[in-house]
């Protein structure tokens, strides 16, 4: 919910009366995708928003104070430097935010969408710099999201097919499932048109709040969500919220990033590990091919006179047991005596192999107990420099 219409006016709406009125005393990016827009106060108190258009860890957020670094920071919007912010809109049922400086200049906030960006547009409204891209360019179409003005509305949409999460565009997952939740689960248009109202004019007087979802990511909800059964930080504004929320997900989002490729190598390490072992074990449990090798040789070598030349198998009884025919696979270029002792010597090497697999099966099971052990120890790890600190 960081970026969605309901937050976002929230954020304006705060935001407004501490900003207007300041001047735009820098512009610069020090991370891809990310740019920072920093206002000075008359009393010289700095304020920087924080945009990224960065997927997937898109968000605007204020911060007190500048963190411009010493290196490798690009610097933007120079031509409205100085300028006088005098005011912050929201376009009605869009995400397109405007700043308005002295002058008609306008910064347009498109942090959101396929082609996220941000634009500055002179006072006849010609696109003079953008934060990405080289001119000319076109802003985004204005496309305010339709919202059911009645039950009967809604009632229609869902009869020709409309999912619910489609009937109200502007409202975000987590919020239509605060809806469904006190409908309990009805389809009944009236019920969830009231209900729909209801959220909507709650969140115009947000109770911002965080917690966590079911993935472990922290996240902002402008209402405490009655289908979270986590513990709920709540925030005395919604621009504190959002800034904290911003931050705790890009911190998680850096967890992730860092802790998955390890997880995955030694996942795969593991999987790799445990295949090897089940073969092993597998072939071990078998009986073994060195004894049946050995006693077709003992049944070549007591009647050779049976094993015509130049054939590929032959058929002879058991003599040694219960007088079955027995076939045998044969060499063809071989004699009987010759093909005997080929058996004897594959019975030699399969005994040979299966003494090998003997030794290797308590130390592939020492091997993959470790892995499994360093498995469940990276599940346990909570923060980035325990994953550096692993890793070391």
């Amino acid at each position: 919910m960081l970026t969605n219409y309901f937050t976002l006016r929230a954020l304006v709406r705060e935001w407004n009366p501490l900003l207007a009125g300041s001047r735009l005393v820098d512009a610069y990016s020090q991370h891809k995708g990310s740019l920072i827009l920093v206002f000075a106060s008359d009393s010289g108190a700095l304020h920087s928003l924080n945009l990224s258009v960065q997927s997937p860890n898109r968000h605007l957020f204020r911060f007190d104070g500048s963190n411009r670094s010493r290196r490798n920071v690009v610097d933007h919007f120079a031509k409205l430097r100085t300028r006088l912010l005098e005011s912050i809109e929201l376009e009605f049922g869009d995400r397109l935010i405007y700043l308005d400086f002295e002058g008609g200049h306008r910064l347009l906030l498109a942090p959101f969408g396929p082609k996220a960006n941000v634009f500055h547009i002179d006072p006849v409204g010609d696109v003079v710099d953008s934060f990405k891209g080289s001119l000319p360019q076109t802003v985004p179409e204005v496309r305010p999201a339709n919202m059911p003005q009645d039950a009967a509305h809604v009632e229609n949409l869902l009869a020709s097919g409309r999912p619910v999460r489609k009937v109200w565009p502007l409202l975000p997952p987590a919020l239509l499932d605060e809806v469904r939740h006190r409908a309990g689960l009805t389809e009944d248009p009236v019920a969830l048109f009231n209900l729909a109202s209801e959220v909507i004019a709650q969140v115009e007087h947000p109770d911002p709040c965080m917690y966590v979802d079911e993935d472990g990511a922290p996240t902002f909800s402008l209402l405490p969500p009655a289908t979270n059964e986590n513990a709920v930080e709540r925030f005395d504004s919604v621009d504190e919220a959002v800034r904290v929320c911003a931050r705790k997900r890009l911190a998680h989002s850096r967890f992730e990033g860092s802790l998955k490729p390890l997880l995955g190598l030694i996942r795969k390490r593991l999987d790799h590990s445990l295949r090897s072992l089940g073969r092993v074990e597998s072939e071990l449990l078998r009986p073994s091919r060195g004894d049946r090798y050995e006693y077709e040789g003992h049944l070549i070598m007591s009647q050779p006179h049976l094993v015509e030349s130049g054939s590929e198998t032959v058929t002879i009884p058991d003599i040694l047991g219960d007088g079955a025919l027995v076939t045998i696979r044969l060499d063809s270029r071989l004699t009987a005596i010759e093909n005997a002792q080929r058996l004897y010597e594959k019975a030699k090497t399969t005994r040979a192999a299966r003494d090998v697999a003997m030794d290797r099966l308590e130390g592939l099971r020492e091997h993959a107990e470790q892995l499994e052990r360093l498995h469940a120890d990276t599940l346990g790890i909570a923060t980035v420099a325990e994953v550096r600190e692993f890793e070391q």
